[in-house]
């Protein structure tokens, strides 16, 4: 005959094996649920992810690759058109408020042309934890990526190649 005390702690061990299989199983369908979100966008699950938890309230985004390894969300939140940019692996570049290329100062257009010629602006962003604008870039073949940084007034501060 088995003692109470033994079928207590044999239902106790049931009962914790129970509990941590359906766990195991919901974080499992989350995983799986996050990964059929990003790849139903069609996006990498690391920028998908950067995104939601960047701006958990975004709304109607639409996404651009470049080469595989940036990834440019344009969204709306809090009724404004902003624009993120991440890595593959969901690491934040920049994001800012988007704005049109012609708000983007003469002088720096005119170096941009200059500087670049047959690249095209992609992106300008403006706000966010940089002043100025930021650029966008894409050469004529769509192999290299730019983020170049404007004052607000328009004189070149820095480029680095993305």
């Amino acid at each position: 005959m088995i003692s109470k005390s033994r079928v207590n702690r044999l239902w106790a061990f049931v009962s914790l094996l129970v509990v941590a299989v359906v766990s195991f199983n919901c974080q499992d369908k989350a995983g799986a649920d996050f990964i059929y979100e990003a790849s139903r966008a069609g996006v990498a699950p690391g920028a998908y992810g950067g995104l939601q938890s960047a701006f958990p309230n975004a709304q109607a985004v639409t996404w651009t690759n470049f080469q595989e390894r940036i990834w440019e969300a344009r969204f709306t939140d809090a009724s404004a058109s902003k624009v993120a940019v991440f890595r593959v692996t969901g690491a934040l570049i920049d994001q800012g408020l988007l704005i049109a290329q012609t708000n983007l100062p003469e002088t720096a257009r005119t170096y941009l042309s200059t500087q670049y010629s047959g690249s095209k602006i992609q992106t300008v962003i403006a706000g966010g934890a940089n002043s100025g604008f930021r650029v966008i870039l894409v050469d004529s073949t769509g192999s290299r990526i730019w983020w170049a940084q404007f004052e607000t007034t328009g004189p070149f501060r820095s480029i680095v190649e993305l």
